[in-house]
């Protein structure tokens, strides 16, 4: 395999003024996604021990107080739920139109658009067959961090500050060792969504055949596959720190980042396609 060719391949994708609109409709989507991540809050203003306890300990009842309106949540649930199930069809047009653009060579915006359109239920069935289950996981470490929440509630008359700390404590630390042990697997998905909407798209496989041949790329020439995903994370990290100075503007800060991902995006969806092409072509051939 040629990285050096099939990397030169994946920049002069970039010449179509198609594949940028692709890009930043990605981006744009994915920001949107990254609002649905949690975001770390400013620190308290002294490192007293005494203080830093009160700080929490207010957060944990505004954050208790929150959660007891279950209206309220049940109509931010309901709008968090079509606010992602419209964001991740504006990522998977996005991508459709990627993998038509690069892998058909087709620079025209009404094929793409057209094939983008016709896989979108290849690629929900993909994503559901793949990332549901981590979801279910995911969704049961939430809840079951809830319920020792709401238990901590019910009994917090009896308990100090410091009692209760604790306890948030050791339910955060089990949701973070839970975590990190799905880092692996979530990197296992990552590779294999990857690969499996190409197999779909250029392949025209069917759902199960394209993860099927997913997997086996991954089992006859994994090393290939793992260099790439290290050099485009590399790439990612570089994109992401040109956004970094710009934190003190928003505006600004968004705009950069918007142009950086986009960049990246469609640069990296090239890449991905090259590479299917390529071990395709390797495992007909063996």
């Amino acid at each position: 395999m040629n990285f050096g060719r099939l990397l030169t391949d994946a920049a002069q994708a970039l010449r179509y003024p198609t594949i940028w609109m692709w890009g930043i409709l990605a981006a744009v989507a994915n920001h949107g996604l990254a609002l649905y991540l949690p975001t770390p809050t400013a620190a308290p203003p002294s490192l007293d021990p005494a203080l830093v306890r009160q700080e929490l300990l207010a957060q944990t009842q505004q954050f208790f107080v929150l959660i007891s309106d279950t209206g309220q949540v049940t109509r931010w649930l309901l709008a968090a739920v079509v606010g992602l199930a419209i964001l991740w069809l504006a990522t998977a047009l996005a991508q459709g139109g990627l993998i038509a653009g690069v892998g058909h060579n087709q620079p025209s915006l009404r094929h793409q658009t057209r094939t983008a359109v016709g896989w979108l239920w290849r690629f929900a069935m993909v994503d559901t067959i793949l990332l549901f289950p981590p979801f279910l996981i995911t969704l049961a470490m939430l809840l079951a961090a809830s319920a020792g929440a709401l238990r901590l509630v019910r009994q917090a008359e009896g308990l100090t500050a410091d009692q209760i700390l604790q306890t948030l404590a050791m339910v955060g630390g089990c949701v973070l060792l839970l975590t990190c042990l799905l880092l692996p697997v979530g990197l296992f998905i990552t590779l294999l969504r990857h690969l499996a909407l190409r197999a779909a798209v250029l392949g025209q496989m069917d759902t199960r055949a394209s993860i099927r041949w997913a997997w086996h790329a991954l089992r006859q020439q994994p090393w290939p596959i793992l260099l790439i995903g290290f050099g485009l994370l590399v790439l990612a990290s570089v994109g992401n720190s040109l956004a970094a100075p710009f934190n003190s503007w928003p505006v600004v800060h968004f705009g950069v980042g918007v142009a950086s991902t986009a960049v990246f995006t469609a640069y990296s969806s090239a890449v991905w396609t090259h590479l299917y092409q390529s071990l395709a072509n390797d495992i007909h051939q063996s």
